[in-house]
């Protein structure tokens, strides 16, 4: 099951946990176009995502809960 939430609740999120990386990993058109990114958000698009794993691993995830 994918879990959504309103960008303001991950905004809430981000900001209270400093190390959580935030993934986005839609095209650069979607991450650029109307509806926006958040703010600090690393862009991978999920069709690069395999080929640039290496950028993620200086980074700790987090799920959001």
């Amino acid at each position: 099951m994918i879990k959504q939430l309103p960008s303001e609740k991950i905004k809430e999120y981000v900001k209270s946990n400093p190390k959580c990386v935030l993934l986005d990993v839609r095209t650069e058109e979607e991450y650029y176009g109307p509806l926006g990114h958040i703010d600090g958000s690393i862009l991978i698009p999920i069709n690069e995502l395999e080929d640039r794993i290496d950028e993620l691993h200086n980074n700790k995830i987090t799920n959001i809960q």
